[in-house]
């Protein structure tokens, strides 16, 4: 399976869609060859080919949860709707830190703090450094989007203790005492 980047092909006569036209040809279960196809369609305004392209990119990808997320977030990100990826994404058994965060991910989109943050905490007992850190600073959004600051505060703290070089970090924890007193 080849890997793609989202770069540009190295012979500059051939056009990107061209690109990943010839890519789906060598490899038609190449799922990041859909998905960024799926996103040339989006930019141009063809969702129906672009729900076709990232619809294959699910079927052929091996990580499910955070390909459902990165599809939901362009769509999103292009005024359309993205339920359908997020809902059957949370359909799927959750078996890692990466399962679990995507899952707490999701239900941040839609605006489901209680169980985003059910599913970050299940992310940060997985112990994988990975996803660790990101987990912990969407957790910590989720409490701020439920006006919880003092939790948000508490792990904020404990955030800027383990990753002092963070500045956006360092920001949120001024930003998060400031509404504790």
């Amino acid at each position: 399976m080849l890997v793609l980047t989202g770069e540009r092909s190295p012979d500059p006569t051939v056009s990107t869609f061209s690109f990943f036209k010839e890519i789906i040809g060598y490899d038609d279960e190449n799922a990041d060859a859909y998905y960024l196809r799926g996103n040339i369609y989006l930019e141009e305004g063809d969702a129906d080919k672009a729900v076709s392209d990232f619809d294959k990119a699910l079927k052929y990808t091996d990580e499910n949860a955070k390909m459902s997320v990165e599809i939901a977030q362009d769509l999103i990100a292009a005024d359309m709707d993205a339920d359908k990826y997020l809902k059957n994404m949370l359909n799927d058994e959750a078996s890692s830190a990466g399962d679990y965060y995507y899952r707490g991910y999701a239900y941040f989109i839609m605006e489901d703090y209680d169980n985003a943050i059910s599913s970050l905490k299940s992310a940060l007992k997985a112990d994988d450094e990975e996803y660790a850190r990101d987990s912990l600073k969407l957790e910590i959004r989720a409490y701020e989007q439920k006006a919880d600051f003092e939790n948000a505060y508490s792990l904020i703290k404990d955030y800027v203790e383990k990753y002092p070089d963070d500045e956006e970090g360092q920001k949120e924890y001024t930003f998060l005492e400031s509404r504790i007193q």
